[in-house]
């Protein structure tokens, strides 16, 4: 009825250390691998979890109701490679605890499942950045391009390959506080929300992991944050992950709260709205945040899009090269309804969309942009300073403004066809353009196509600019920097 591998009950304290938990099936119940009901405490650690199925329950690889403790972690210490195990691409360079190719077909959690429990995931800390990376990070510390990339985590936690209909890789619910740490949540595959992981009424941290080429038809390829849900998400990779509707990266939805910081949103796609990130009706703040290359077919927001009464702040935020293909607004943010934003010292440059190159706003959306000052939640005229100081051993001297005094830039954003085209009338090759045939079959003069290469706002929207920079933008019909 339950708990296919191992179950753990009332009262109970169970440890399962260099453990293989492999192909064990709950025909009607929870927890195909492991199943945790009012257990005082559950503790994985450095361990195979895989090929379980939940087949009408719950859980897959592990299911928790009401235990007091869920902790999931790599140690290195269970040495799995040294004893003559094969480690697999996701464990390299060695044994970190893998949840892979788990299954709840029709409920939630393929790879872990939670409710009414505190969950710890955490795998070995990450490799120090080189000397030479940090003062690359130090010196750009706005430019997508030049942003240093991640190292792989060292020894993870990872959560890779299992399905389910919602929250593919981890489930969380009913008043459940989550902490995961040094995860790596990779190519779960979700039938509705949250291919890498869904949350509602719960807490959740996230800290220094990646979720990557996740997948969802519904809402939130990589997260998905349902209704009353409290979440944080820092120095955390979401990058690659699909979805079929809104919230490519992340969607956070009716009632929740997120707050995202000095993390990397990249290279995330959907065909609805908000590749990046898509907020609906709730508030967020973001700060000091990469949203790089991430892409829409059609819709709005290829980077963010705030739907409803959203209401987002974004600190010190760089959105380069976002882009939607066709019929798209807003290639870097799209606000609608009553949404409100404030963008304070960020860069907005190169993104793409038909209208609304940088962003757009329709219905009775508002948007402030200014440049803040060196205290918090201030803003006022733009100051420049030199600094020098010293960064992993090696005397650094920068000479730029300092990120708390940059005003926000809209820089190199384009309405309507790519650069190329734009200079050129049509295809780099002659072909046709995204807007028809050789770029010919856009008539401007019949709809809003083309406009507002930085900014495009129309009804009733709201649109105030304090000490902003507007650097060569472009707009195939009219408004180069505002329509």
């Amino acid at each position: 009825l339950g708990a296919g591998g191992v179950l753990v009950s009332s009262g109970c304290t169970g440890s399962l250390f260099g453990v293989t938990i492999d192909k064990n099936v709950a025909l009607k119940g929870n927890g195909g691998g492991i199943n945790c009901v009012g257990a005082k405490s559950m503790h994985v650690r450095d361990s195979y979890i895989r090929h379980n199925e939940a087949r009408e329950g719950y859980g897959g690889g592990i299911s928790s109701t009401g235990t007091l403790l869920l902790k999931v972690e790599t140690t290195g210490k269970g040495g799995c490679c040294a004893a003559g195990h094969s480690c697999s691409a996701e464990q390299s360079p060695c044994i970190p605890t893998l949840i892979k190719n788990n299954s709840a077909p029709f409920s939630s959690g393929g790879g872990i499942y939670a409710s009414a429990t505190n969950v710890v995931v955490t795998g070995l800390p990450q490799q120090a950045m080189s000397d030479s990376d940090q003062i690359a990070a130090a010196t750009n510390p706005n430019s997508a391009s030049k942003r240093p990339k991640r190292l792989a985590i060292n020894q993870h936690v990872a959560i890779v390959a299992n399905e389910a209909q919602v929250g593919a890789g981890i489930f969380l619910t009913g008043s459940t506080d989550a902490s995961i740490w040094r995860t790596y949540v990779n190519k779960n595959v979700a039938k509705y929300d949250g291919g890498g992981i869904a949350a509602e009424k719960c807490t959740l941290g996230v800290e220094t992991s990646i979720i990557s080429g996740n997948t969802a038809t519904s809402r939130g390829g990589g997260v998905y944050l349902g209704r009353l849900t409290t979440a944080a998400m820092n120095d955390t990779n979401v990058i690659s992950n699909w979805v079929e509707g809104n919230g490519g990266g992340v969607f956070v939805g009716l009632r929740s709260s997120f707050k995202l910081k000095k993390s990397y949103v990249s290279k995330n796609k959907g065909q609805g709205d908000g590749a990046g990130l898509y907020v609906v009706d709730t508030s967020i703040a973001v700060d000091d945040t990469v949203f790089y290359k991430n892409g829409l077919e059609t819709g709005q927001g290829a980077g963010m899009c705030g739907s409803g009464a959203a209401s987002i702040i974004c600190r010190h935020c760089t959105f380069e090269g976002n882009a939607v293909m066709k019929g798209g607004r807003g290639g870097a943010v799209a606000l609608s309804g009553t949404s409100g934003m404030l963008l304070l010292s960020n860069r907005i440059t190169r993104n793409r969309a038909d209208i609304g190159g940088g962003i757009f706003l329709k219905d009775a959306s508002m948007l402030v942009a200014a440049t803040e000052s060196k205290e918090y939640n201030r803003y006022w005229k733009s100051q420049c300073t030199k600094e020098t100081g010293a960064l992993g051993g090696a005397a650094l001297e920068v000479n730029t403004l300092r990120a708390c005094d940059q005003p926000t830039i809209f820089q190199s954003n384009l309405a309507g066809l790519n650069l190329n085209e734009y200079q050129k009338g049509s295809g780099e090759d002659g072909s046709a353009s995204s807007s028809g045939e050789g770029g010919a079959a856009v008539d401007p003069e019949a709809s809003m196509y083309g406009r507002g290469g930085a900014i495009f706002a129309s009804q009733d929207a709201s649109v105030a600019l304090l000490d902003v920079k507007m650097i060569e933008n472009y707009a195939v019909t009219s408004g180069g920097g505002v329509y």
